[in-house]
């Protein structure tokens, strides 16, 4: 019975001591983008090799996961397009006045960018704002004249007013201005193009509007070739003692 038992326990410290491990850790690129006008596009790449030929010359490695980033800003004002929406009234007679109220517009394009990544295609707008109608001031921009009736004898006579006009400004600024971003996992073909040699583009296009594309982040889990544990050797020596042992007993 004792032999039984050691026999099992050798076996199973040689088992052990076979096990290994990967190294998997994550690395960080960066690209610059560009202005990217409307209707226009350009072309970028990530280029990953200063890692592959560094750290991991020499050394088998496979790419399992990654994730890709794209940061776009609106362009601001240059693309704001304005309008004007004017209605007009009298106050109460007799000092009765004109007033023109008038509320102007802002409004940007709606931003959309394109992005294709050697193959699928994906796109991203940006976010819906508003602000107002926010009052600017009144101003006296000249007279107007109307008429007032009254009743003089049998019949209706007339009356000529002069009254001051004024201009009472509004103004509302609504667009898809500001930050927006696209956030990806890369798919099988784009690891594929990445382990294969280490580069990996894409185009950014505008879809509607013009748009500052800032830059794109590629992060990566590059994992090493499977390797021993530091304490395989000894486990794995013990292993072979302990099984040595056993079959002299049996002898």
């Amino acid at each position: 019975m004792k032999k039984k038992i050691l026999s099992g326990l050798a076996t199973g410290v040689l088992f052990f001591g076979m096990a290994t491990h990967s190294n998997a850790t994550s690395y960080g690129f960066n690209v610059s983008g560009a202005y990217i006008p409307t209707g226009g596009s350009d072309s970028f790449e990530f280029d990953i090799n200063s890692i592959l030929t560094g750290v991991f010359s020499g050394i088998g490695y496979s790419i399992d996961t990654a994730q890709l980033a794209f940061h776009f800003s609106d362009d601001g004002s240059n693309e704001l397009h304005t309008t004007s929406v004017v209605t007009t009234g009298y106050s109460g007679a007799p000092s009765s006045s004109w007033y023109r109220n008038q509320t102007t517009y802002q409004t940007d394009w709606a931003d959309v960018a394109g992005v294709s990544i050697e193959g699928p295609n994906f796109t991203v707008g940006s976010s819906y704002y508003s602000t107002g109608p926010q009052y600017l001031g009144t101003t006296q921009t000249g007279s107007h004249t109307y008429t007032t009736s009254y009743q003089c004898g049998f019949s209706t006579c007339y009356t000529s007013h002069s009254a001051p006009n004024y201009t009472q400004n509004y103004e509302i600024i609504s667009g898809r201005t500001g930050l927006f971003t696209l956030i990806i996992a890369a798919d099988s073909n784009m690891l594929a193009s990445l382990t294969t040699d280490g580069y990996l583009g894409f185009d950014i296009s505008s879809e509607n509007g013009d748009f500052y594309f800032l830059d794109a982040t590629l992060t990566a889990d590059i994992n090493t070739a499977p390797i021993p544990e530091p304490s395989t050797a000894l486990l794995l020596g013990l292993g072979l003692t302990g099984l040595a042992w056993s079959g002299r007993r049996r002898s």
